[in-house]
């Protein structure tokens, strides 16, 4: 380099020339290298020491701004250009690195999407990322332009320099200036040169990074479209997919359905026939006994008489057999007697009569006692014959009544062991067969999507509400699906209160189907008194449990398919009946933790319990079902005690109006993840815990304390700060106004029917305490809005008491 640099010098004037710093040149020709190869183009042949030349024929300002033009702005340049042609590339490698992740990611299944679409997303910040780089590059041309503009002027302040050595010239100055001129014209046009090289260099070089970032412009635009076609048509293969799974369900549903009735209608059937077989074994059993009892009464009678012979027997002293060779011995004596009486009468005619006469009647009486001897023996002998005859046919009826009695005894076993096989099999089954068959089909977790943004969650919801009716589109202000959401997190109970045809119903509706809930309806009866007509009830005959809707509902939103999506009770019409009567284990329960949030179902344990059930007894209330009540105020329903309203979170639907604005329909349906609303209502109360302690602490030392205290007998505990900590931060989350949760939270807890307003023993005086209590409350708590419906409800009292009312 420096043999070069001495041959310029040699060529040229011989004044002193200054060598310029080789780091900078050398960072020159290296960025001028660099520049070419990432634009592709071959380098220019700069030679080293004619750019050094140049460079010593400046005036040392200018050089020094030279110098500074290459080390800050042109290295920087040709470094910005080398990171941006590196970052094409790898933006290059990386887009087909991510093509083929595509086409790997076009064979996966429908459960990765969420995650290709995130990746998308990913691919759209990387597009920006190229637009903003193409944006930074042409501003950095942009400078470079400035930088030739600037390098054009020095060489126009030269020119004007050169024209006043001219003038110089012509008036005489000596001739080592006018060398010196000779050479700055040399000098000049040497740069004029430079310049129109430099500025074709430069024009030729912008032209090329701007073709070069058009093209890839337009690679990332046509990348970009590529991919968007992609995405697109996967999105309609998935929604086609969708369409065509939701229809496969849709008949899965049905066929379940069917199923379900043929299973209940098959079950019915089988449990009549066994009763009917239980009942007419039980007939059987019965009527068998009964011959046997009569059989067992004949024989027991036969018996006595039998014993009654033998005694018999045992008096005449022997057997009849003997008793009949007696009565023909009597007989033959008898006639033998007869023959001799007969010889004495012949003897009588013709012997002495006297003697005879005696010996006669002596005759004729043992005759007579003979007679009579055998009269009876005769009658004995008869008898006996009776009694031998009628032995023989009691024998042959006992035996006969003894083969009747195995008889009956190998069919009442038969029947026996029947029953008890019927007993066992009635054991053996499932005491809660829809738990089980819960157990066995509700396996596989159903797919949820996540709260992140309790605001977003809660304009989605009102959308989707809004078109989640089948009659139309629905109506719901937005202030009510805020302050709805606020009760979700303070309270598992709700109220919907009022008049018939406000659309309490079908807001609970709406709100289930739009968060893909599992809705169950309960239809109130008048007469409920107990929780067996909510829940079901154990008959220890069938040993079977009667499990009602409720249980069922409650149970399956504890399954592996449900436990992560929210499952809605809808009580229509809850006060047809008293709450507090059949729902007081769900009261107590709601606000319990542990083993206090368990239903008992049975008294003792029952082996192979449904697997939710606890100790194979207790139904445990799980985080995720909520009960939705609705009720009119009319004179057949009751009125709610203070343990449920204290309980609950209550709100007054009224009906629509006209002013209430269009919500957009939502774009596809989805199922709320339990476990992230859950956590979104945490962290809002997290957020707001400082807050809402100070409002607690101003609200228990306020004149409005005090005042319904002393006034009312009223107040309120622990479970009210409680609500208040979550309800109050999670209104304001989902995009309500503090000022509107705190008077819907006095108005429902505190100035409501039956504590402050609607009493009889109240007066005028003392609700115009309550309401400036209420506004020093509010300037307390630094509300801007007054509360307008706490002070509604205490002027609408004021006026019924001053009516007489």
């Amino acid at each position: 380099m420096a043999k070069k640099q001495k041959n310029i010098s040699q060529g040229r004037l011989g004044t002193p020339v200054v060598s310029a710093p080789s780091g900078v040149l050398a960072r020159l020709l290296a960025t001028q290298q660099g520049a070419s190869t990432a634009l592709g183009d071959q380098a220019v042949a700069w030679n080293e020491a004619e750019v050094s030349a140049l460079r010593d024929l400046l005036t040392p300002e200018h050089r020094a701004r030279f110098d500074s033009v290459i080390e800050t702005q042109l290295c920087a340049l040709g470094a910005a250009m080398h990171k941006a042609r590196e970052a094409a590339s790898a933006r290059e490698a990386q887009a087909a690195t991510k093509l083929q992740d595509l086409d790997q990611r076009d064979r996966d299944q429908s459960a990765a999407l969420d995650a290709e679409r995130a990746m998308l997303a990913g691919e759209k910040e990387s597009l920006e990322a190229s637009r903003v780089e193409i944006d930074r590059l042409q501003a950095s041309l942009q400078l470079r332009e400035q930088q030739v503009e600037e390098k054009e002027r020095a060489l126009a302040k030269l020119q004007l320099r050169l024209a006043e050595q001219e003038d110089l010239i012509r008036k005489g100055l000596v001739q080592e200036e006018i060398a010196m001129l000779r050479s700055a014209k040399e000098q000049l046009a040497s740069l004029r040169d430079e310049r129109d090289r430099l500025q074709l260099s430069n024009e030729d070089e912008r032209a090329q990074l701007m073709e070069a970032a058009r093209r890839e412009s337009a690679l990332i635009v046509d990348q970009g479209l590529s991919l968007k076609a992609h995405w697109e048509g996967l999105i309609a293969a998935v929604g086609a997919r969708d369409a065509e799974l939701e229809k496969k369900e849709s008949l899965m549903t049905e066929r379940e359905k069917r199923l379900q009735a043929r299973r209940q209608s098959l079950t019915s059937e089988v449990q009549e026939r066994v009763d009917e077989m239980v009942s007419a074994s039980h007939v059987d059993k019965n009527r068998l006994q009964g011959q046997i009892d009569q059989a067992g009464a004949e024989i027991q009678r036969l018996e006595s008489e039998l014993s009654d012979v033998r005694d018999a027997q045992r008096r005449a002293g022997g057997d009849p057999t003997r008793l009949a060779n007696e009565v023909r011995s009597l007989q033959a004596q008898l006639d033998q007697r007869d023959e001799e009486l007969q010889q004495l009468r012949a003897s009588l005619e013709r012997g002495d009569p006297a003697a005879l006469k005696k010996r006669v009647e002596e005759l004729e009486g043992r005759l007579a006692q003979r007679q009579s001897l055998l009269t009876v023996l005769e009658a004995e002998k008869h008898r006996w014959e009776l009694s031998v005859g009628e032995r023989q046919t009691w024998e042959r009826t006992r035996l006969v009544m003894e083969s009747s009695r195995r008889l009956l005894d190998e069919q009442v076993q038969q029947l026996q062991s029947q029953v008890n096989d019927l007993t066992n099999r009635q054991q053996a089954a499932s005491i809660f067969p829809e738990l089980d068959r819960m157990d066995r089909e509700f396996t596989v977790p159903v797919h949820t999507e996540p709260v992140r943004d309790l605001k977003k969650f809660t304009v989605d919801l009102r959308n989707a509400m809004s078109h989640a009716g089948e009659r139309g589109v629905l109506k719901f202000r937005e202030r009510d699906i805020q302050l709805f959401v606020g009760g979700l997190a303070m309270s598992q109970l709700h109220i919907l209160q009022g008049i018939s045809g406000t659309g309490k119903t079908s807001l609970a509706t709406a709100f289930a189907k739009a968060i893909g809930a599992e809705l169950t309806v309960i239809a109130v009866q008048a007469g409920w008194r107990e929780r067996a007509d909510l829940l079901g009830y154990f008959n220890a005959f069938d040993r079977k449990f009667y499990e009602l809707k409720t249980l069922q509902a409650v149970y399956r939103a504890q399954t592996q398919q449900d436990k992560n999506r929210l499952h809605v009770v809808l009580l229509d019409e809850m006060n047809l009946s008293r709450p507090e009567q059949y729902f007081a284990d769900f009261l107590s329960a709601l606000e319990g933790e542990g083993v206090a949030r368990n239903i008992r179902l049975v008294d003792n344990r029952i082996e192979n319990a449904p697997r939710a059930l606890i100790d194979g007894r207790d139904l445990a209330l799980p985080q995720n079902v909520w009960f939705i009540g609705t009720a009119n105020q009319d004179e057949t329903t009751n009125a709610f005690a203070d343990k449920t309203y204290d309980r609950s979170f209550v709100m007054e639907v009224h009906r629509p109006g006209s002013d209430i604005a269009d919500a957009v329909q939502p774009s596809k349906s989805r199922t709320v993840s339990v476990g992230s609303l859950l956590d979104a209502f945490d962290e809002a109360a997290r957020a707001g815990e400082k807050h809402t302690h100070g409002q607690l602490e101003k609200l228990n030392q306020s004149s409005l304390a005090r005042t319904l205290a002393n006034e009312f007998a009223a107040g309120w505990g622990s479970r009210l700060e409680r609500q208040w900590q979550r309800f109050v931060p999670v209104v304001i989350a989902a995009g309500g106004d503090e000022e509107m949760a705190v008077d819907h939270l006095l108005l429902t807890r505190v100035i409501r029917d039956g504590k402050v307003t609607g009493r009889h023993n109240v007066t005028a005086r003392q609700l115009h305490q309550v309401e400036d209590d209420l506004k020093e409350l509010w300037l307390e708590l630094g509300l801007a809005r007054e509360p307008r419906n706490c002070l509604d409800a205490l002027q609408r009292d004021k006026r019924r008491l001053e009516s007489g009312g």
